[in-house]
């Protein structure tokens, strides 16, 4: 029985193949995966206690600066982390990769835990206006009245964002006074231009109404107003648009000041230089 040759030709093809090769298996214990440097921990640590010292800061010190209070968040905050993030330096030697994302989870912390000190002393210095005084503005005393009512500016503070101006008022009858201060004061410049207190923030900070009992007493308060006044600026006049009466005096007739507005001209400044 002959053999054909198409199946000659397949068994020598066959006979000419390589042998196939068992798979290489893997020896020794398996590689390392990198751990996560920049972990959620180490990040809510970090925004954490930027936000404790920020908190402990003005606190203590109401006038720090938003630049110092980061600072001091740095120091006492991410600092630490990044110390300990540092550790890990010989791990990340023993893999063989670079120094880069140590490099890149130390800055990012940094970055975090003061921009968010300083952030969020920025803002309590705007909603609080505590800041420290850079000039007293004030030359001399300046006072205004309507009726028996009596204001007198002793101070005028200016720091870096704020105007702030200092009221002594005195009611000389026995009435009871009530002079609108949010949305009603304001400092006019020679010029007209106004700083008023009718912003979001003043109305968090400032009180509504300034109570001026009868009898005498001196009843004082400071109107932080935003904005500053121009350095050459010479003149200035304090105004409140509203004041209301409540009780009898026989020595006063209301309509000689009901419906009247405080106001306190000529406010001589000195030029800061």
């Amino acid at each position: 029985m002959g053999t054909s040759p198409d199946r000659v030709g397949r068994g020598r093809r066959a006979a000419h193949r390589e042998p196939r090769r068992a798979p290489v298996r893997r020896t020794g214990p398996p590689p390392r995966r990198g751990r996560r440097l920049l972990t959620p921990l180490r990040v809510l640590l970090c925004v954490l206690t930027a936000l404790v010292v920020t908190a402990v800061v003005k606190l203590v010190q109401p006038t720090t600066t938003p630049p110092a209070t980061a600072g001091l968040a740095l120091a006492l905050g991410a600092l630490p982390l990044v110390v300990d993030l540092l550790r890990e330096l010989p791990e990340v030697r023993a893999r063989g990769t670079g120094p880069g994302p140590l490099v890149g989870a130390a800055l990012v912390l940094l970055v975090l835990g003061g921009g968010v000190a300083y952030g969020i002393a920025a803002l309590v210095d705007r909603i609080t206006a505590h800041e420290s005084v850079l000039a007293e503005r004030l030359a001399t005393l300046a006072s205004g009245e309507v009726g028996p009512l009596t204001a007198t500016v002793e101070q005028v503070a200016v720091t870096e964002n704020f105007t702030k101006v200092t009221v002594a008022a005195v009611n000389r009858s026995s009435l009871a006074a009530k002079v609108s201060v949010v949305d009603s004061c304001r400092l006019i410049r020679a010029d007209g231009t106004e700083l008023r207190l009718n912003g979001l923030f003043e109305v968090v900070r400032e009180r509504f109404f300034l109570d001026v009992p009868g009898g005498g007493a001196v009843v004082r308060a400071t109107l932080s107003f935003p904005g500053t006044l121009p350095d050459g600026e010479t003149t200035a006049t304090l105004g409140c648009g509203s004041v209301s009466w409540n009780g009898d005096d026989p020595a006063w007739r209301g309509r000689d000041f009901v419906g009247r507005s405080l106001r306190v001209p000529d406010l001589r400044l000195t030029a800061v230089r």
